[in-house]
């Protein structure tokens, strides 16, 4: 018994041209998207330090979690660090208490609405890095009487000799 074959239809081949100019704009996109991720994260850090200077105990509710401007200020950094998929890292500060070896009051104490600090490491054999961490008030607690932070960093800068 014979069997019959089928033709197939080939598939046309990819052009080499087009298949280049995507990556060709993949190659200048990431720089385009670093100066947009961090001009977004400046515009919303801007308005984090202009609410943070002003922050009350209404800004909280009672258990401790923003409400208002600073609960839509922290969507929108929470928004931000989803489109750039950015991770945080949670610090807790503890807030100032009473004399030392006295029990913590159970009233919220004073939290700086947004931190930053700058680091710079030097390797041995030469170089450095300097790196930028911004924290941004999360939420307070009240009975450990601790600032909860959502912090990020970016490097500023680094030599390898």
């Amino acid at each position: 018994m014979a069997t019959i074959r089928k033709a197939v239809a080939a598939k046309p081949a990819a052009k080499l041209s087009t298949a280049k100019k995507p990556a060709a704009r993949s190659a200048a996109k990431p720089a385009a998207s670093a100066n947009s991720q961090k001009s977004d994260f400046d515009a919303i850090h801007r308005k984090a330090r202009a609410l943070g200077a002003k922050l009350t105990p209404a800004d909280f509710d009672k258990d401790g979690n923003p409400v208002g401007a600073w609960a839509a200020m922290l969507a929108e950094l929470d928004a931000w660090a989803k489109k750039y998929k950015v991770k945080f890292r949670t610090t807790e500060v503890a807030t100032p208490a009473g004399e030392p070896g006295t029990p913590t009051p159970r009233t919220r104490g004073t939290c700086l609405g947004t931190m930053s600090t700058t680091e710079r490491t030097d390797w041995v054999g030469g170089g450095h890095i300097t790196i930028k961490t911004t924290c941004t008030l999360r939420r307070q607690t009240i009975l450990t009487g601790r600032c909860v932070y959502s912090c990020v960093g970016e490097i500023l800068g680094f030599s390898t000799s």
